[in-house]
């Protein structure tokens, strides 16, 4: 279990990081540039959620955090 993190700089980079997405058949969570307490939140969610193993969907935390 880990996180990594990937820096996107345009359309090309967005595109890799989709076809990774779909080759490893994950779903990938956005993290706000220009908020780092809120990149810290979310990075500890997915490590715990992360411990729960199989059933563990990311988007699920995207909807949640929309909603605070």
């Amino acid at each position: 279990m880990g996180v990594s993190i990937s820096l996107i700089s345009g359309p090309r980079s967005f595109q890799m990081i989709r076809e990774i997405e779909e080759y490893f058949e994950v779903k990938m969570t956005s993290l706000p540039s220009d908020d780092w307490d809120k990149v810290e939140d979310v990075i500890k969610k997915v490590i715990k959620s992360s411990r729960a193993g199989k059933d563990f969907r990311p988007e699920a935390i995207d909807r949640v955090d929309a909603n605070t």
